[in-house]
C-alpha cells in the first residue's frame, strides 16, 4: 500500500507549541509564571487592542496610500514583536476581537504561528475592546443590530473592574498600549474614541498608561498635544 503523504505545513501546526493563552483561564502555574515575568519587568506590560493592521490597511474606507502604508509596516513591526525572542520583551496582552467562536479560533490559530511568545488572549466583543464574559464567548454572535448573547452595559462595567483587579493583583504597573482605532479628542477633558481610545479611558486612572507608536490613526504624539486624558504619555516601540 502507497504511504500517505504528510503535509509539512500541517506538521509545522501540529508541533508549534501553543503560546496562547486565554487570561481568564489561567490556572495556578501560568498566573505563577506571568507574575514573575511582571516582576522582572518592573511591572510593565504590552497590551494590543484589535492589532489587525494589515487588515484595516485593505478597507475600501481607508483611500489614503500613506495611511495603507503606515498600517501596512505597523503590521509588520507588530509581527517582529511578538515573533521577538529577546527576554526584555514584556508580558504581551492581545484584545482580541471577532463576530463568533470560529473567527476567536481562526485569529488565535493565526497568532499562534507567528509567536515566539506566550500572548494572553483577552476576547472581546466585535468592534468593542471591552473583554466578553468568559460564559459568552461559545454563543457571541456578532450581528450588528441583532447581536446573540451580547453582554449587558452592567457586565461590561464588571469585565474591566474585573481586567482591572487582575492587572493589579499580578503586579501590572505600567501598560505600555497599541492598536487600531484611536481617535483623539481635540478638546481637553474629552475622553478618546475609537476602540484603543476606550480601553485607555478604561485604564489610565489604574495604570500609568502610555501610547505606542503603533497606533491608527491617531499617534501618541496628538494625546500629549492634546492632554485630553491627562495621563497619557507617548513611548516609541
Amino acid at each position: 500500500m502507497e504511504q500517505l503523504k504528510t503535509d509539512p505545513a500541517n506538521e509545522d501546526r501540529e508541533t508549534k507549541e501553543q503560546r496562547i493563552k486565554k487570561f481568564f483561564e489561567l490556572d495556578s502555574e501560568q498566573e505563577r509564571q506571568l507574575k514573575e515575568k511582571i516582576e522582572k519587568l518592573k511591572g510593565l506590560v504590552r497590551v494590543f487592542i484589535h492589532p489587525e493592521f494589515e487588515e484595516y490597511a485593505d478597507f475600501d474606507f481607508i483611500p489614503e496610500k500613506e495611511d495603507v502604508e503606515m498600517l501596512k509596516a505597523e503590521e509588520q513591526a507588530f509581527q517582529r514583536i511578538i515573533s521577538s525572542k529577546s527576554e526584555k520583551l514584556p508580558p504581551m496582552f492581545i484584545f482580541n476581537g471577532a463576530r463568533n467562536k470560529d473567527e476567536f479560533e481562526e485569529k488565535e490559530a493565526r497568532l499562534n504561528k507567528l509567536t515566539e511568545n506566550d500572548l494572553y488572549i483577552i476576547r472581546t466583543e466585535n468592534s468593542n475592546p471591552t473583554p466578553l464574559p468568559p460564559d459568552k464567548e461559545s454563543d457571541y454572535r456578532y450581528r450588528f443590530a441583532n447581536t446573540t448573547n451580547k453582554p449587558t452595559d452592567k457586565e461590561r462595567s464588571q469585565m474591566w473592574d474585573w481586567l482591572v483587579y487582575e492587572f493589579e493583583r499580578l503586579g501590572v504597573k505600567k501598560v505600555l498600549i497599541a492598536g487600531v482605532e484611536l481617535y483623539v479628542s481635540g478638546k481637553k477633558g474629552v475622553s478618546h474614541a475609537g476602540c484603543l481610545g476606550h480601553a485607555f479611558n478604561n485604564l489610565k486612572n489604574h495604570f500609568d498608561v502610555e501610547i505606542s507608536t503603533l497606533t491608527w490613526p491617531s499617534k501618541g504624539k496628538d494625546v500629549e498635544r492634546q492632554k485630553a486624558a491627562g495621563s497619557g504619555k507617548m513611548n516609541i516601540g
